[in-house]
């Protein structure tokens, strides 16, 4: 996908990180280990998701308005903010014993 992304705004791909094991990202939403229980990873999810939002967030208003750069970091942002909201609703659905949305 951020290729596509990439190629659509004219830049250049970033390098990929290979911090992708749970129990690292599990750190980076203020955790100190990986939760075990449903509830809990979908804690760290919606965490992650909101920090990924901040990020890019950020980083547009450090960015020529109307930029390549700064287009894509606009639609990354917007992408993350449907994440929050997906999770945060499928988070609730688990929590009230309803039917999940995500399979």
């Amino acid at each position: 996908h951020l290729e596509l992304l990439c190629r659509r705004y004219h830049v250049q791909v970033p390098e990929t990180s290979q911090r992708t094991d749970p129990a690292w990202l599990a750190v980076h939403a203020g955790r100190d280990e990986l939760p075990g229980d449903p509830d809990a990873l979908m804690d760290v999810a919606v965490e992650l998701e909101r920090r990924a939002r901040d990020f890019f967030a950020a980083r547009v208003r450090q960015l020529a308005e109307g930029a390549p750069e700064w287009r894509l970091y606009r639609e990354l942002e917007a992408e993350e903010y449907e994440h929050v909201a997906l999770l945060e609703t499928e988070r609730a659905r688990l929590r009230a014993g309803r039917a999940r949305l995500l399979v």
